[in-house]
């Protein structure tokens, strides 16, 4: 229920205050809600202190004065929660394994690539003693914190983890209507291994059975962060399915005929 505050009239929504505000009071939303609602800090950034958009009603003003401060409010409240900051970053892993993956198949990985390459080669080429010592800090400095690893420091479960998502990406994308017949939206529904990744590095498994379709199904988020490292298929189970879909992929053989 919305009461508005000069009548005191109650509404069953903010849409019918709003109605009410226009044509009994003769004032608009905006008028209404900075003389009845407003706060001594709405409408300002809780960033930057700025003035920030007004929306609605119901919502007020934006917390934040531009896409630049509502970023850095987002990492901030990442920072204080390990547990949204973890799925967040694997979500980013991901994203950033689907798209590397979907350039590598085009060829354009190896072009963006050289031109990184080139790009970072020109720009060294006029740059002073100093000015290398401080870039190689920061590449230091990057490294002992773990924002960035080298392929070649990987351990074996973390390139072998790299690996299986990088390859989970392409299967999902060349067998959507498989994995994903119902078609449930990534938001809700989280593409998860039945053999858990886990699972395979500790068994061994290979990564295109790994990421193979009848390895993957859609799990809801909830359920599947539940789930965890479990695994709800046995190592032999996978690779007995693994291979009844090998079989059923080839070709029938054709009968040999014998001389008469």
């Amino acid at each position: 229920m919305s009461t508005c505050k000069i009548c005191n009239e109650e509404f069953d929504n903010q849409r019918k205050l709003s109605c009410h505000i226009r044509h009994s009071h003769k004032i608009k939303p905006r008028q209404y809600y900075d003389q009845y609602v407003k706060g001594p800090d709405d409408g300002k950034c809780v960033e930057c202190g700025k003035s920030t958009a007004y929306q609605d009603v119901s919502k007020g003003y934006k917390l934040t004065c531009s896409f630049r401060c509502s970023a850095i409010k987002k990492r901030k409240e990442l920072a204080n929660d390990p547990v949204r900051r973890a799925s967040f970053a694997e979500k980013v892993a991901e994203n950033q394994a689907r798209i590397w993956a979907a350039r590598e198949e085009t060829g354009e990985g190896a072009v963006i690539r050289a031109k990184i390459g080139l790009t970072v080669r020109s720009k060294n080429s006029t740059l002073c003693d100093d000015e290398i010592g401080r870039i190689a800090y920061r590449r230091r400095r990057m490294e002992e914190t773990g924002i960035f690893v080298p392929d070649q420091t990987l351990s074996d479960w973390e390139a072998y983890k790299k690996n299986v998502r990088s390859a989970t990406s392409a299967q999902y994308r060349k067998n959507k209507k498989i994995i994903n017949p119902n078609n449930y939206s990534r938001r809700e529904y989280e593409l998860d291994h039945i053999v858990s990744v886990r699972d395979g590095f500790r068994y061994n498994i290979p990564v295109e059975i790994m990421a193979s379709p009848v390895n993957l199904q859609m799990l809801e988020t909830r359920l599947n962060k539940s789930k965890g490292t479990a695994s709800w298929m046995t190592p032999s189970e996978l690779f007995e399915k693994w291979q009844s879909t090998i079989k059923e992929s080839l070709p029938p053989k054709t009968p040999k005929r014998t001389k008469l």
